[in-house]
């Protein structure tokens, strides 16, 4: 790529970001849900969708990530750990009641949209969109184009559905642990703290870990709590800066040729993920009755969507930020951990009914 075509990409970026957030202020001043991520997203969906799709900028992308993940580590405190810990058999629970859902609801996949039954799996799998995909060659299949096609839909439709659905059930902010930020200036300690995170994702995503800026920057931010070393915090403007090229990146995602090869995918694709997100939260709703937790924060922990995008809105309404943050990484692992021996396991189960 020349210097020009680089430049141009660049700026090309920078408009869209500015439109979205541009868009994004004027929803936060008329209080609509998550402005700051729901705006940038829509802004370059849209965009994107006729064509103009603005190039994803990775170095902008895993900043935004270490950041969210360092406010979501200093959620936490020593104290609510053991609460934590005791909740471990629940997410596992409710990681694993996610993937069988995932799959039962998958075979309107094979049925309505004519894929096989590990392809239908994978694209419906609360996983990574890239690990799902890949996962699909390594297994031979030839579908990964509809893979990314229903896994984009069902990401962006669960970001955007998600915030708006529980800011209308939720009547008023509550007072649990809210994300870690504040609104001090950038100091030393938010610097060196970054550059950690930073490192501990590069070092992370070289093992092969997934959402591996994420998961680095809470580990850090944890250590950080426990300890107290730099009592670092993340300013708000980082927060919101970072919720805007999240958006972005979701939204970029959406490509005018995919959606024109694949219409009938996509359209499935929709309705299963809708359907497959609405038994999931209803089953976490109805579990929450008999636990003393919050039933619209377990709903937001259970909710097959991005860790980054749930925490915020959990943020937003006033839920457990720790709880919600600890449910959706333990999906996360157990998902793409077993991924490969579930789409086996689910491909012999098919052959062995036919």
């Amino acid at each position: 790529m020349t210097k020009r075509a680089s430049f141009d990409k660049t700026l090309h970026w920078v408009f869209v970001a500015a439109l979205g957030a541009a868009l994004a202020a004027v929803g936060d001043y008329y209080s609509t849900p998550m402005p700051w991520l729901l705006a940038p997203l829509l802004v370059a969906g849209v965009i994107s969708a006729i064509g103009y799709a603005p190039a994803e900028s990775d170095t902008a992308r895993r900043l935004a990530q270490a950041i969210i993940g360092i406010a979501i580590g200093h959620s936490f405190s020593a104290a609510m750990l053991p609460g934590l810990v005791a909740l471990i058999p629940l997410m596992i629970a409710v990681a694993v009641w996610s993937v069988v859902v995932a799959a039962v609801c998958s075979l309107l996949l094979v049925r309505f949209a004519g894929l096989d039954r590990t392809s239908a799996l994978l694209a419906n799998m609360p996983g990574g969109l890239a690990e799902m995909a890949f996962l699909a060659q390594e297994m031979g299949r030839k579908t990964a184009p509809a893979i990314v096609t229903v896994q984009t839909v069902r990401l962006t439709s669960m970001v955007i559905l998600i915030p708006v659905v529980m800011s209308l059930l939720v009547d008023s902010r509550g007072d649990q642990v809210q994300l870690g930020q504040g609104y001090a200036t950038v100091g030393m300690e938010t610097a060196v703290i970054l550059v950690i995170a930073l490192a501990a994702g590069w070092s992370l995503e070289r093992l092969g870990i997934k959402n591996a800026y994420i998961i680095g920057a809470i580990v850090v931010s944890l250590i950080d709590t426990v300890t107290g070393v730099l009592h670092a915090t993340v300013p708000t403007l980082f927060i919101i800066a970072s919720q805007i090229v999240l958006g972005l990146a979701i939204g970029a995602r959406f490509r005018r040729e995919d959606i024109m090869r694949l219409p009938r995918v996509a359209i499935v694709g929709f309705l299963v993920s809708l359907l497959t997100s609405v038994v999931t939260l209803i089953s976490a709703i109805a579990v929450s009755t008999f636990l003393a937790v919050d039933a619209y924060t377990l709903a937001l922990a259970g909710a097959p969507a991005g860790i980054a995008e749930m925490v915020l809105t959990a943020s937003a309404l006033g839920m457990s930020v720790p709880i919600v943050a600890t449910f959706q990484l333990t999906r996360i692992f157990i998902v793409n951990a077993f991924a490969a021996p579930i789409a086996t396991l689910w491909e012999r189960l098919g052959r062995a009914g036919a």
